[in-house]
């Protein structure tokens, strides 16, 4: 089976320009970042009072009044007329609006940006996102743009957009409010320029017999929304257990922000395998001419967790985009993907391989194009394969690598899924519609439904009684009747679902983490930049996600945030792979696929427990994720993991834990 995934809208509003200052600095989610607690102070007084970290709003800052746009069917709700955009947080440009559905039928609202934009901000794409609601439905809508900002100074205009009705072609609504736009903050300071700059320095030593302490990330940030270039704010222990960091001075930072918000300080996080996580107990007022010494004693844990790694199979081109692994651990079936693909030669036709428990590929199935799914039957005894838009097939092998079935589609297929019993498979397109049951023992459509939206991602629930598809989000039973219907911001990457069917968590590509109970009602909602992918415990109770930009979340069941933390990836970072997450049905132990072909494992309250790299050169030209553990699982009783490489070196590691 794939890992295993573990039923009213609380509407978020645009955080106020009140509220930002009141609340000072919102740098980091959550007030316990890291799981470790206080420290040594610095020698200097240069530290601020301790402060609860939230990390700043992604939203766009709302500095005028709420607005309200509408005609017979549409009714679209701007939090604020005037709204600031900051390249640092958002990293590209968008915008949420609450529409509604006036109608009195199910209707698609699509929005075009008509305005122009100042040169200096880049292209922006038009097309700014389409939406289906039912009558009387409404939703929030973020309406996204390509364009990362480029200017050197702030800049002011006025957005403009059309929401067309697809029941009312000839009655589009328009719309405006005005965007102040801040560039990235290093490009307004010179990259040499260290007038700016404070320094934050010391030791990292063993708490107990005080031995300094090598290959310990020392982390400063501001919060995972917050990216100051051109200071490195990470940095590894030298032999002698030494740091040393810069970055831009407090006051620099809090000219550049005003009048918006007041940073007080930086964090300053040290994660050590073997060790808690340390999170100093003050935040750091880094200040031009004035290091601060901070020298800093780690706990070790009391046990020490140490995997060996039993084998490494070389697999084909394009590298591993998704591991299906059977209950017992005894099989192993890749999907072989890549993303994104525009500087990447033609690497086709792909192989499929199955792969047994010590590595050697049993068989191997060639497939005209690339595929993005694909699962195994608990017991090993079927694989099912999803392929893309050069085959547009869905197979099904048994354990001999004998096809089953296999059904040709009107369209390529990015998501299929094995029931928990093994008699169904889920996926899409089926027939003229977007998402279907199939029967496994036939390939024949159980039935089918047409969501009008390409799928994306399926689950069954534990008792084989429902299955969820997305998007839209849709709940059927598993005779095929819709149980509910319900709208989500973006494209989802997966769905999990408790044990007892009463959450449903879906990570969105508009960088939403979308909580929902069995009854489709949302349950909470958070906004984290560049989401690749999320885990839940089987009871619901604990919640993980992961970023492209290496940043790792954990939330309780009810939406509070425990503990965030940068990957320990080494200084130059690489984020985390596509599918890099998995956790075990209990939330106590945390596999991820990080860049530079990065596996480690967390446990429930953030301490690196162990990690492992490969040996091969890094290539920091291309895109991480071809230098990145793209899929990651882990065993239900944490004792073994098993990678997968991507496009710079395709294959499949596996590792058991060893007393």
């Amino acid at each position: 089976m794939k890992n295993a995934k573990n039923g009213l809208i609380k509407h978020l509003n645009y955080l106020c320009l009140v509220s930002v200052i009141a609340l000072g600095l919102m740098a980091i989610a959550g007030s316990n970042c890291g799981g470790g607690g206080g420290g040594t102070s610095p020698t200097t007084s240069d530290t601020t009072d301790p402060i609860s970290f939230n990390d700043l709003s992604m939203r766009p800052l709302a500095t005028g009044d709420p607005v309200s746009f509408s005609n017979s069917y549409i009714q679209v709700d701007v939090g604020s007329d005037k709204c600031v955009n900051f390249a640092d947080f958002q990293k590209i440009l968008y915008v949420w609006v609450t529409v509604k559905n006036l109608g009195d039928s199910t209707d698609k609202f699509s929005f075009q940006l008509t305005s122009e934009v100042p040169v200096e901000w880049g292209s922006l794409d038009t097309n700014a996102g389409s939406i289906w609601l039912e009558s009387g439905q409404n939703a929030e809508v973020k309406l996204t743009h390509s364009a990362v900002y480029t200017a050197s100074s702030q800049n002011e205009t006025t957005f403009t957009y059309q929401a067309s009705s697809m029941n009312h072609p000839s009655d589009p609504l328009s719309f405006s409010f005005a965007v102040t736009g801040y560039p990235k903050i290093e490009q307004i300071d010179e990259y040499s320029n260290t007038d700016n700059a404070g320094i934050v320095r010391g030791t990292v030593t063993d708490g107990t017999s005080g031995n300094p302490l090598s290959e310990a990330q020392v982390t400063l940030w501001l919060g995972d929304t917050i990216s100051l270039h051109p200071y490195e704010m990470v940095k590894i222990t030298n032999d002698n257990g030494i740091y040393s960091i810069s970055s831009f001075d407090v006051d620099v930072l809090n000219e550049y922000f005003d009048p918006y918000f007041t940073i007080d300080g930086y964090k300053l996080i040290v994660q050590k395998v073997g060790y808690e996580t340390y999170e100093h107990s003050e935040t750091l007022k880094l200040t031009n001419g004035t290091p601060i010494d901070l020298d800093i004693a780690l706990t070790a844990l009391s046990t020490t967790t140490n995997f060996e790694q039993k084998w490494a199979t070389s697999l084909s081109s394009p590298g591993v985009w998704e591991i299906a692994v059977s209950d017992n651990w005894d099989r192993f079936a890749v999907a072989m993907g890549k993303h994104p693909d525009d500087d990447d030669p033609d690497l086709l036709p792909t192989q499929i391989p199955f792969l047994d428990n010590n590595g050697n590929i049993l068989w191997s199935k060639e497939l005209l194009d690339e595929s993005w799914s694909i699962d195994i039957a608990s017991d090993g005894s079927y694989v099912a394969c999803a392929a893309e838009q050069g085959e547009s097939k869905y197979y099904l092998w048994d354990s001999n690598g004998d096809e089953v079935w296999s059904v040709t589609n009107a369209s390529y297929s990015l998501e299929i899924n094995l029931s928990h019993d093994n008699q169904y498979v889920a996926t899409g397109p089926v027939g003229s519609s977007m998402f279907g049951v199939l029967s496994t023992t036939t390939g024949t459509a159980a039935w089918e439904y047409d969501t009008e939206i390409q799928l994306r991602a399926t689950e069954f629930t534990e008792d084989g009684n429902y299955v969820v598809a997305a998007p839209p989000v849709h709940l059927f039973t598993i005779a095929g009747d819709l149980v509910w219907r319900k709208y989500l911001p973006g494209i989802p990457y997966e769905i999990h679902i408790s044990s007892d069917g009463s959450k449903i968590m879906i990570p969105t590509k508009s960088d939403v983490v979308n909580v929902f109970d069995s009854n489709g009602n949302i349950l909470w909602q958070k906004e984290i930049v560049k989401i690749t992918y999320g885990a839940m415990s089987s009871d619901g109770s604990s919640i993980v996600i992961v970023s492209s930009d290496g940043y790792l979340f954990s939330y309780d069941g009810d939406g509070t945030l425990k503990w965030c933390l940068m990957l320990d990836t080494g200084t130059s970072g690489g984020g985390a792979g596509h599918n890099g997450l998995a956790m075990t049905p209990d939330g106590n132990y945390i596999a991820v696929g990080g860049g530079n072909f990065y596996t480690l494992l967390y446990d429930s309250n953030g301490n690196l427990l162990w990690r492992h790299n490969s040996e091969d050169s890094i290539d920091y030209g291309v895109h991480p994720y071809k230098n990145s553990v793209m899929s990651v699982r882990i065993s239900d009783d944490g004792t073994k993991i098993v990678s997968g490489y991507g496009y710079s070196d395709p294959r499949l590691c596996y590792f058991e834990k060893v007393n």
